[in-house]
């Protein structure tokens, strides 16, 4: 049977990205919050991407989905 369960989870998340212009680390930041930032890394992840997954929260409870 298998669950679904909500959960919150920590990682360190590394990808080459090409982005619009040499920017700082602040304007990196605002430019990712933007629906077409989050498409275009969203894009670009691969399982190898992800490091040091944690899970930080998880919800008490679990809907039965199979």
């Amino acid at each position: 049977m298998e669950y679904s369960q909500k959960i919150t989870l920590l990682a360190t998340i590394t990808v080459n990205l090409n982005v619009p212009a040499l920017q700082s680390r602040e304007q990196l930041n605002q430019w990712i919050k933007t629906d077409a930032g989050r498409i275009h890394f969203i894009d670009h992840l691969k399982p190898s991407s992800f490091d040091d997954l944690e899970v930080v929260k998880a919800a008490l409870e679990a809907d039965l989905v199979g």
